[in-house]
């Protein structure tokens, strides 16, 4: 497992926010639970011109996971949705993609207010 942040216009948009933290997992070591609730989509609007399919959770519209034909074996898992067992040194992002696209406030300390609550 690895984790990669991606600025990309797609990942931006289907996160609502300026990146998407994914988790790279080989699909065998992941357990899926509640897929009866998963919806599902075709992205074919990338770069690579490779379709992205894309699950999210039709209870709650979380998106879940991105796979695609090119790497069959894998699953990215969105960050923000698992449950434990995963600290925060192993969830840090270990690459970025697409930095082109990276917002030009990002990491720039240019943050005026930051708060540990509301």
């Amino acid at each position: 497992m690895t984790t990669i942040q991606c600025h990309c216009n797609n990942c931006r948009k289907i996160a609502g926010t300026p990146f998407q933290t994914n988790l790279f997992f080989k699909k065998s070591d992941v357990e899926i639970t509640g897929a009866d609730t998963l919806k599902s989509y075709a992205d074919s609007n990338t770069l690579s011109g490779t379709e992205v399919s894309r699950q999210f959770c039709g209870a709650c519209g979380s998106t879940m996971f991105a796979s695609t034909p090119n790497r069959a074996e894998f699953i990215l898992v969105s960050a923000g949705t698992v449950d434990g067992g995963l600290d925060d040194e192993v969830l840090a992002p270990k690459t970025e993609l697409f930095c082109k696209d990276k917002r030009s406030w990002m990491g720039m300390g240019k943050v005026v207010d930051s708060r540990d609550a509301e």
